[in-house]
C-alpha cells in the first residue's frame, strides 16, 4: 500500500509504471514473476518487445495512470 504522498512523488517521475498484481505468489512474494504466468508474460512483452502498457500484446487495465492492473481472468477473455 502507498501513501497519497507515494503515489503523488510516483506520478511526477513520470518514466516509471506501477502494475498491480493479484494472485499466485510464493511464500513471501518476492518471485511472484517466475510463479505467476501473467506477470512473466508482461515483463517479456515490455522487455523483449519494448510494449507499453495496453498496447496489443499487452494488456493492462488502467488504473489511473502511471498505475496499472493485470487484467482479472474475465477481464482478459473479454478483451480478446
Amino acid at each position: 500500500m502507498l501513501t497519497p504522498h507515494q503515489i503523488e512523488m510516483i506520478r511526477t517521475w513520470g518514466s516509471a509504471n506501477v502494475i498491480q498484481v493479484r494472485g499466485r505468489t510464493d511464500l513471501f512474494g518476492h518471485s511472484y514473476f517466475v510463479s505467476n504466468p501473467e506477470v512473466s508474460a508482461d515483463i517479456i512483452a515490455m522487455l523483449r518487445y519494448g510494449l507499453q502498457p495496453n498496447e496489443p500484446g499487452r494488456p493492462l487495465v488502467e488504473i489511473v495512470k502511471p498505475f496499472w492492473r493485470i487484467p482479472k481472468d474475465d477481464e482478459a477473455v473479454a478483451a480478446k
